[in-house]
């Protein structure tokens, strides 16, 4: 993410006449969805870890590099920077407001001195996102420590033609569990007037009782119609924490299946993943009349170096009676490229779309630790193609810093791949990848590629981070851990 050194931009009058709603992304109506990457552990100024946000500019010709570095030290935008806020944690696009412009809901999770986080909303605009006319939201209550901002995602629960705001706020109401490591919560805002309000909300909890009950409840959220209702359902992930003695208690899947009155109550569908990262993602593998829930475990074993893991969930049953069947993928599966290895995290960041345009949602996974030629944790990024009876077993692909026309060069610690997103920056009609390398060049980095054929092309790839927006501290920012989609 570069810190925009360039001009601020302006909030300009909404048209006159009612706008067709934006896409998401698309911050100034164009119908190109602009790349936002997170740079959750920039430093700004002396204040380490307090977070920035980097928007490119998209267009026919795909994603520029002329990026535009927001903090909130840049003008306009709400707060000031401080350290460990971690701005940038967590993002969601919709045109909230319905002018023809997308905006962008920016998660601020690491406010210090007993304040819980925070989610900032920045308004978009005929000249793109705008620095002014944005606002502040918190948890209700009192929130205290609780990581509000977390994790992100918005849909029209509740079918009122108004994008909703799902806020993940990970170390808020402990009920149950091991001291300091709290239930969590996830609070639904909802959509329909300028503004999101803490008096227009839901607070969804997931299992609170019994064995196995939820531990960070709202680590990670995806948005699919997982029992068929033709509904946006709410999927919420708990990431768990292991124990001192190696046991640890296992991460799980929730569902908050979705009514009138929008999503709730929550129910577990599956536990014992402890994922060690926040990789989660919903898409219709199969074709069928329900979204598949994907979740990647990189750290499989009891020492957490096993080579990872993407478990796909198929769920039958409705409300209370919803069940999960559960089906393991790896590099060792038939048809997967490369193989199991140790340390390779397989799973730490996925992502689906419809790449081949065949009506199955295709997987793209992460495997940040991939040795490549010898160098530990270059990463590498694998497309699996969806099929009827699920995943393919031929066509695959991999793709990695030393795949002809890849921008860049294998190095160690790059990590390529610790965070992948699907969006058609060119409007062309296929989804365009773009993998985060958060260890590229000490600052991270990005690299992305065309969608084309199957797949993607590598040709008119590009690769870039901090260094080419001359920000003054890239040094450790962690650009590409995070990546709107």
């Amino acid at each position: 993410m570069s810190l925009a050194l360039a001009a601020p931009l302006l909030l300009l009058a909404p048209p006159a006449s009612a706008a067709a709603v934006a896409k998401p992304y698309d911050f100034n109506g164009d119908g190109f969805p602009e790349l936002v990457v997170g740079a959750p552990e920039l430093q700004v100024g002396s204040d380490t870890f307090a977070g920035g946000v980097v928007v490119y500019p998209a267009s026919a010709a795909g994603v520029s590099t002329a990026g535009t570095v927001l903090t909130q030290d840049s003008a306009g935008v709400p707060g000031a920077a401080g350290e460990n806020q971690n701005f940038g944690a967590a993002f969601a696009s919709a045109d909230f407001d319905h002018d023809g412009y997308a905006d962008l809901a920016v998660g601020v999770p690491g406010l210090p001195d007993g304040q819980g986080g925070r989610v900032i909303v920045l308004r978009g605009s005929a000249a793109g996102l705008a620095t002014s006319g944005g606002y502040t939201v918190a948890r209700p209550g009192a929130p205290d420590h609780d990581r509000f901002g977390t994790s992100l995602v918005s849909a029209d629960f509740d079918g009122d033609g108004y994008a909703d705001l799902a806020v993940g706020a990970i170390t808020a109401d402990r009920v149950e569990g091991p001291e300091y490591y709290p239930n969590g919560s996830v609070v639904v805002l909802e959509g329909g007037q300028k503004t999101f309000s803490p008096q227009r909300s839901t607070v969804l909890h997931g299992q609170r009782s019994g064995k196995k009950y939820d531990l960070l409840f709202g680590s990670s959220l995806a948005v699919g119609d997982v029992d068929g209702d033709a509904r946006p359902d709410l999927v919420v992930g708990s990431l768990g924490l292991p124990y001192d003695d190696g046991e640890g208690h296992g991460g799980s899947v929730s569902v908050c299946t979705t009514a009138a009155a929008g999503p709730g109550p929550c129910r577990q569908v599956a536990f014992g993943y402890n994922t060690g990262s926040t990789a989660l993602a919903v898409g219709n593998v199969k074709g069928d009349a329900r979204d598949e829930i994907v979740v990647g475990q990189p750290e499989n074993g009891t020492e957490g170096d096993e080579p990872g893991v993407v478990y796909t969930l198929s769920l039958t049953g409705t409300g209370s009676a919803l069940k999960a069947k559960t089906a393991e993928l790896t590099q060792g599966t038939k048809g997967v490229p490369g193989s199991n290895e140790r340390n390779d995290e397989f799973g730490f960041a996925v992502a689906l779309g419809d790449l081949d345009r065949d009506g199955y949602a295709d997987l793209v996974v992460g495997s940040p630790g991939e040795t490549i030629s010898g160098r530990n944790e270059a990463g590498r990024v694998t497309v699996v193609h969806g099929g009827k009876k699920g995943y393919r077993t031929s066509g695959n692909q991999a793709f990695d810093q030393g795949t002809k026309g890849v921008p860049g060069a294998v190095e160690t610690e790059d990590s390529f791949g610790g965070a992948v997103a699907l969006l058609d920056h060119d409007a062309d009609g296929r989804l365009d990848l773009t993998v985060g390398a958060p260890g590229e060049n000490d600052g991270g980095g990005i690299t992305t590629l065309k969608g084309s054929g199957k797949s993607f092309t590598t040709k008119d790839s590009k690769s870039f981070g901090l260094g080419g927006l001359a920000y003054p501290t890239p040094y450790g920012a962690g650009l590409g851990s995070v990546l709107g989609s």
